[in-house]
């Protein structure tokens, strides 16, 4: 019987010496793998990082901060599973996706699905008081975080280190640079940049535009004096707002 009961007590030790070392562990791993510079290390992330280094997230939030949910630690888990799994098995067979910039400038128009609100407002609890802000408490408008500040993460230049770095360079965005007009002949200027403004909700839609201003140079006019803040990048830019004009007049 005494030495039944050592070997359950050896036993029991042991199993939970076990837990605890697949515990440790799984921490460590959790942690190494939370870090962008574990993130970067696939080649096709760079572009991300770099970006991330230059915006205005960077030393405040990280890739889980903004890429994982934070509602639970199994979610948490599950997703950052998932993603892992996706990421990897893209990485080691070399998915043609991978190494397309065009996916990764598609994936940023659907943000929503990589980005969790929820964690903008887990660090942005108390907005500051401007006139967006009031109209989104007041139910005026509609959208989330994501559809004004829909570049905090990786800044206005993504498309541009993104078309780099995969060696495509007439994938530049507008918003690489406002006052670089070099590449708008292969660009729509209305589609990649002013559309994500520019949707009915945050601000005012392209038919509501068009109504407002008459003709292509009404807005061209009325876009330079805005006195709006978003438009200060923009305003001095006259040949991407004449073609931004071109784009939605002619349809």
């Amino acid at each position: 019987m005494e030495k039944d009961r050592k070997k359950l007590l050896i036993s029991g030790i042991a199993g939970l010496a076990v837990v605890g070392a697949a515990v440790f562990v799984s921490a460590q791993i959790i942690k190494a793998t939370n870090q962008p510079s574990f993130c970067g290390s696939c080649h096709e992330m760079k572009p991300m990082v770099e970006t991330w280094k230059e915006s205005s997230h960077f030393g405040r939030a990280s890739c889980v901060d903004c890429h994982l949910p934070h509602d639970n630690i199994f979610n948490y888990l599950a997703v950052k599973a998932k993603s892992g799994i996706k990421d990897f098995v893209g990485h080691v067979f070399h998915e043609g996706y991978m190494n397309d910039p065009e996916h990764w400038i598609e994936k940023r128009k659907e943000r929503e699905h990589y980005v969790f609100v929820s964690n903008c407002k887990r660090c942005h609890s108390v907005l500051p008081d401007n006139f967006f802000h009031r109209q989104l408490q007041r139910g005026e408008i509609q959208g989330d975080c994501l559809t004004c500040h829909w570049d905090v993460g990786h800044g206005p230049s993504l498309e541009m280190k993104i078309g780099e770095f995969f060696g495509e360079e007439e994938t530049v965005s507008p918003t690489t640079s406002p006052e670089d007009s070099s590449n708008l002949k292969n660009v729509n200027v209305w589609e990649s940049d002013c559309a994500k403004c520019h949707n009915g909700q945050a601000a005012s839609s392209e038919k509501e535009l068009k109504e407002k201003f008459k003709t292509p140079e009404a807005f061209v006019k009325a876009a330079k004096e805005s006195k709006h803040p978003l438009m200060a990048p923009y305003k001095n830019n006259e040949e991407s707002l004449r073609k931004a004009a071109e784009e939605i007049y002619e349809n």
